[in-house]
This record gives structure tokens, sequence and C-alpha cells, in this order.
């Protein structure tokens, strides 16, 4: 039987990336958006709700420049350390507070101290997962793994990343099921080198089966409209006893599949932030169609 290998299953066998100098940004607030599948075939009506933090790191705050520690900033006390070598930048998005700064992982990333963080039963129990951050890819086109860049990674399977090329690349959310199958890219959007993106990744749990949980997935970019697509995460993830990466692959084999440019305020939640409004799944479910808009649930 032939085993499809991803990502993740092939990273022992790449060599480390070189930096490349980064480019003068440009400050975006908005880019077009389009998804690889939607459910019912139409954009959802989407509330806000509560979420439960794994970790926020924030710059300099979580680590100033020296050291090997990245502190949690948020109650979970979930810290990191560093894998290979980091930097500070005063590049930040636009709005960001005085004193700010972004963490440079051209040629390092972190990893979470703990394992398994966003495993199966924690999900499920929480009624999903939330990935938070603000990047811009500095526009190096990997050519190793895929073209892959890791923003967000909890152990190579759940991953909100970057699929590289010359000048733009696609940010995608992938999942993966089990050992055997392929990673899938449940949505994608087109994004430019050297622009801040501030990104909210929901994955709203809906049903358990067999250990694996089924939902939906939404992304928001830029404060527009978010987008979905029904996903599944798998149990392979959990199996492989890994911690979430920022701006690499979520395991421990050195600094491999990294983001090269600069990452934001990163943060991960357990809880989906962005859940569609019930009333948008009786009309998908009743084929009925009318107008969306977003409201705030109350808590």
């Amino acid at each position: 039987m032939t085993i499809l290998v991803t990502v993740a299953n092939a990273v022992e066998h790449e060599q480390l990336r070189k930096p490349i100098a980064m480019k003068k940004p440009i400050i975006k607030r908005f880019t077009p958006i389009s998804a690889v599948a939607a459910v019912f075939g139409l954009a959802a009506s989407v509330v806000q709700a509560t979420t439960t933090p794994v970790f926020q790191y924030d710059f300099p705050a979580s680590w100033g420049g020296t050291g090997t520690a990245i502190t949690d900033q948020s109650a979970a006390g979930n810290n990191g350390v560093s894998d290979g070598t980091l930097a500070l930048s005063a590049a930040v998005p636009s709005g960001a507070p005085g004193g700010a700064q972004s963490l440079v992982t051209s040629t390092g990333g972190v990893l979470t101290s703990a394992n398994t963080l966003l495993n199966n039963a924690a999900v499920f129990a929480n009624g999903g997962f939330t990935y938070g951050v603000s990047f811009m890819w500095n526009g190096t086109d990997s050519t190793s793994f895929g073209h892959v860049q890791k923003i967000i990674d909890y152990a190579g399977t759940e991953s909100l990343q970057l699929l590289t090329s010359s000048g733009s690349a696609s940010l995608q959310m992938q999942f993966q099921g089990d050992a055997a199958g392929s990673a899938v890219t449940v949505i994608s959007t087109t994004v430019l080198a050297n622009t801040w993106y501030n990104v909210t990744l929901s994955f709203d749990a809906t049903s358990m089966v067999g250990g694996d949980v089924a939902g939906l997935a939404f992304m928001q970019v830029n404060g527009g409209t978010p987008i979905e697509a029904a996903a599944i995460k798998g149990t392979y993830g959990d199996s492989l006893n890994r911690p979430i990466g920022v701006g690499q692959l979520g395991a421990p084999f050195g600094y491999l599949v990294g983001f090269k440019g600069d990452i934001y305020d990163p943060s991960v939640s357990l809880g989906a932030s962005i859940v569609p409004e019930p009333s948008t799944l009786a009309l998908g479910a009743l084929g009925g169609l009318g107008m969306m808009w977003l409201r705030r649930r109350k808590s």
C-alpha cells in the first residue's frame, strides 16, 4: 500500500534554509479572498463566541531579544522556547501600540514547551479552536518542503501556512486526518509580499466520531467577511505528541519548515471565536437564500 507522505512526515530528510534579506514593508488593509469550498454553497452569517487561551505571545514582553524562554502573556501559562535564531523588529501593523515589536522568524521559530495542547478531546469539549495572528511575509519563495511556510502549526497537521511562489503566496488552513491520508487545504486566499495581514482562523467543532472531530473552519482576513469550509480534525496530530509551532513546523526537529517574515501577537485558544448563526444552518438545509450579516452573540 502506498502511503502518501505529508510535509509533517518528511521534515527529517530536509536541510535548514538560509535567511533572506527583508524588503521595506507596505501596509495593506484588505485583500480579496476566495475559498476552496463553502458549506451549503453560500456565505455564512456568523457570530462571535468566547474562547479560553492556550497561549498569547506578545513582543517584547514575551521575549526581549536574549535567552531562549518565550513567556506566555495569557493566564494559561503555556510558555515556549526558541528554536533557531530569532530577532525582533520595529515593523508592526498599523495601529499597534507604542513600543510593540514583531518577531522575525526567518531563521528561527517558537515551540510550546507542552505537547498536544490542541488534542481532539479538549478541542471537542471546548467547541473548537482559534488561531489569531498578524504577519508580513518577506517574499522569500521556499523551494524545499513543497514551498510551504508555517505560521501557526499544531504538530505538523492543523496548520495556518503559506504556499509560496515568486511575489505572491496562498494563505492556507490545512487539516489532516490520519497517517495514511494527505493533508487537506480547506480554505485559501492570495497574499502579497511585504504586506501586513491580520488573520483569525476558527474551527467550530460540531461532532466527534471515532476520535475525529468534524465541524466548520472560518478564516477572517483584515476584518473582512469570514469565509468557511467543512473540515475534519483527525487523530494523527495527537498521536505525534508534538508542540505548537509559531513561525515554524510544530515539531522538535530544529528550524525546518519556517515562516520567512515578521509575526505579530500570535495566539491560540480553545473554542471557536467565529461560529455560524443557527438560523443560517437552517436556511442552508432548506435551500433558502437571504441576506447574511455579522452579529455578536450575547455571552
